[in-house]
């Protein structure tokens, strides 16, 4: 059996890397709406969650959730299988220059339209294909059929790739029309591509695809 040293600790770094974003994103978020300035705590945090729930159930509860099933419950088995999942952040730089190039007005730039259309088939790769390929070389490994595989697995195994899964579709869902509206723009010749302010802060680029125009700064 074959164990990564690395496995666990991205593990522990990913986990604690979770809560400091969410942190980062609630401040930009309050930062960004001038009228939260003087509600209280409890009113800034529920509009914050309301205002991307698919978001915030992806980073207040995957950690307590898989972090102690691959540090702890699985003994060191399925590094393959990890490290599959782990690939999911491939998509990750490409979200944060689309972030980036916004930040400095860059919309109508040619390297923001050739990372926008990198970006929808290396997220599709890397966050949706990755399970049926997770199912595909598991049944290789046990010599059945693809469509055997969720049969021959724990119900949880299922049940915890089919949330991920849709968590990512809705995201692929988001992009794409995010970008069908951009290219509608700009085959249509409209000039106003360039959002007229800047993102408050850096750490939160990959909101820009799942909040509306009202949620930036005036």
């Amino acid at each position: 059996m074959y164990i990564h040293w690395l496995t666990n600790p991205y593990t522990w770094f990913n986990g604690l890397y979770f809560y400091y974003d969410t942190w980062a994103m609630y401040k930009a978020f309050r930062l960004s709406k001038n009228g939260l300035q003087c509600k209280s705590t409890y009113h800034t945090i529920l509009s914050f969650i309301r205002n991307d729930i698919a978001m915030m159930l992806h980073h207040i509860l995957f950690p307590p959730i898989f972090f102690p099933l691959i540090v702890h419950y699985r003994n060191n088995k399925g590094d393959f299988f990890v490290g599959c999942f782990y690939m999911i952040e491939v998509c990750i730089p490409f979200l944060s220059l689309r972030g980036l190039l916004t930040q400095l007005n860059m919309k109508n730039s040619r390297l923001y339209l050739i990372n926008g259309l990198t970006l929808i088939p290396v997220f599709f790769i890397s966050r949706i294909l990755v399970f049926p390929f997770l199912y595909w070389r598991y049944g290789l490994q046990r010599n059945v059929n693809l469509w055997q595989v969720p049969h021959l697995i724990p119900i949880k195994c299922n049940i915890g790739c089919l949330l991920i899964l849709s968590l990512q579709v809705y995201w692929l869902f988001k992009i794409i029309l995010k970008a069908h509206g951009y290219f509608s723009q700009l085959l249509k010749g409209d000039s106003s591509l360039q959002y007229n302010s800047i993102e408050p802060n850096g750490f939160v680029c990959k909101m820009a695809f799942s909040r509306d125009d009202t949620n930036k700064l005036a």
